[in-house]
């Protein structure tokens, strides 16, 4: 009889350790973390008003602050700036200035696996 009862005492202790252990391994809730910056971040240089950029955190835009000297009372404006993310983008650019005859595009440095 004392036998049966420490069996039934076990698989009562064992049903209640799995249903508490359930109920601890329930995850928590995500939260999406609040960005301490805004979208829109001005970058200013201490030296010159011409490096005065403001960039688009989303998107990866930037535009540079410049005076437009050819209007009356010469308001600055933010004009955007050209990106050059791949091969379609540098050549929509040459297509759009186009290319000096002596010039060499800068290429990235290779970056080979070191010998073994």
């Amino acid at each position: 009889m004392a036998g049966r009862i420490f069996i039934v005492a076990a698989m009562l202790s064992m049903i209640a350790g799995t249903v508490a252990a359930q109920d601890q391994l329930k995850p928590a809730p995500t939260i999406a973390t609040p960005q301490p910056y805004g979208r829109y971040q001005i970058v200013i240089s201490p030296f010159t008003e011409r490096s005065t950029y403001l960039l688009d955190t989303e998107t990866g835009a930037v535009w540079q602050l410049q005076g437009s000297s050819f209007l009356i009372g010469e308001p600055l404006i933010w004009n955007i700036m050209p990106r050059v993310d791949n091969d379609e983008d540098m050549a929509r650019m040459v297509s759009k200035f186009g290319k000096k005859s002596n010039a060499k595009p800068a290429l990235p440095p290779s970056i080979s696996p070191t010998p073994r």
